[in-house]
């Protein structure tokens, strides 16, 4: 009776930490869910102002936005080669946790966001209610990289530091799941 028990135990908790282990990050082939960030100067985006684009989230807190700078530098480089009607449909969205802000700090992250913004040549938003995060199942205090497609569906999802050959799939995606316009 008592090996029964401890069984049972046994595959109680292994099936705990196989739920647990598969929640992060949502599947390639999922919706996206709908989303509300905010720039410095409280300007507001949405998925739903996004729609018919395709957009890489960069999703990451104040001490991981190098973590891929490399990819970054890559997507950079990646862009100038392409068209401008490329480069339309492609958005490119930069998303920080801040959730870690309160008020008498608030107005300083606005404005450390205002002036990353203007150092990057991008604007940078926040993700001020964690929202974003939870509903992602993003890794909190890492980089999260999500590529959505113009159907609203998620086709990459990468959590950490994007090897060399992530890269190239990312990219490889990026082209292949991108539809045109017609003309």
């Amino acid at each position: 009776m008592r090996k029964i028990a401890v069984l049972s135990i046994v595959g109680l908790a292994l099936s705990l930490f196989t739920v647990s282990a598969g929640a992060a990050g949502l599947s390639p082939g999922s919706r996206a869910p709908s989303f509300k960030v905010e720039s410095g100067d409280e300007r507001e985006l949405t998925l739903e102002m996004l729609r018919g684009k395709q957009i890489i989230i960069f999703y990451e807190d104040k001490d991981s936005v190098e973590k891929n700078r490399t990819l970054k530098k890559e997507l950079n480089k990646f862009f100038q080669n392409r068209s401008d009607t490329i480069k339309f449909l492609i958005v490119r969205l930069p998303v920080i946790d801040c959730t870690g802000s309160f008020w008498p700090f608030k107005g300083k992250w606005r404005d450390n966001l205002i002036e990353n913004s203007e150092k990057e040549g991008i604007i940078i938003y926040g993700d001020w209610d964690g929202d974003m995060l939870e509903d992602y199942r993003m890794e909190e205090d890492d980089s999260n990289v999500i590529l959505i497609d113009q159907k609203g569906i998620i086709q990459y999802f990468y959590a950490g530091l994007v090897p060399a050959d992530e890269i190239k799939k990312l990219k490889t995606l990026l082209t292949e799941t991108l539809v045109k316009p017609s003309p």
